[in-house]
């Protein structure tokens, strides 16, 4: 990437790979967003609400409310489906995510993949039509 390439040039510069913030093994230190000014300027709310575990439980909360819009609008889905979604909502399985992305190389499909081996896979396959 462009960042390799300038750490790269800079004279007696060392070779930094950029990490992902949501590739981290330990699961606390995903309720934090990692960045070197984070902890001199950003405070623990809002370095919360640019955490992964922020981030994903929000696209969880979008895809229950396509969800409930497809049952209202005739498509088959149930309100057990859509209780179940909403009892995984936080509870977000990261290292399952990280294996589909390998995977499929797409963050939002490794992480419907992962959200569909916690709730029924049939309102998976609805999810992934809209993707």
């Amino acid at each position: 990437t462009m960042l390799q390439t300038l750490i790269k040039s800079r004279k007696n510069a060392r070779f930094i790979k950029p990490r992902r913030a949501y590739c981290q093994s330990n699961k606390l230190e995903r309720i934090k967003y990692e960045n070197p000014l984070t902890g001199r300027y950003c405070g623990k709310d809002m370095n919360y609400l640019w955490s992964p575990q922020f981030k994903f439980s929000t696209w969880r909360k979008l895809w229950i409310a396509l969800a409930t819009a497809q049952k209202e609008g005739g498509l088959s889905v149930t309100q057990s489906q859509i209780d179940q979604m909403k009892k995984n909502q936080d509870n977000i399985n990261f290292s399952d995510a990280e294996a589909y992305e390998k995977k499929f190389r797409h963050d939002v499909m490794s992480h419907i993949h992962a959200f569909g081996d916690q709730v029924l896979a049939e309102i998976i396959d609805s999810l992934k039509l809209c993707c």
